[in-house]
């Protein structure tokens, strides 16, 4: 009986551990994937700020070379 007992609570035990490891790992993952997400978010604005600041400066280039080809 004792024996029994034992045994059932050891499988308890460990189910309860496989059970705890599988929520860990998908929390970990939905974790990770957030941050790539935000890592992306970031660097696409900076690239996109990087982007107009360099148009801009194209643009005003222009815009002077044409005022003095007047």
């Amino acid at each position: 009986m004792i024996e029994g007992l034992a045994v059932f609570c050891i499988s308890g035990c460990i189910g309860l551990e496989l059970y705890c490891g599988v929520r860990l790992k998908r929390i970990l993952r939905i974790r990770s994937e957030e941050r790539t997400d935000n890592r992306r978010a970031y660097y696409r604005d900076k690239a996109y700020k990087t982007k107009a600041e360099a148009r801009a400066l194209k643009d005003a280039r222009q815009e002077l070379w044409r005022r003095l080809q007047k």
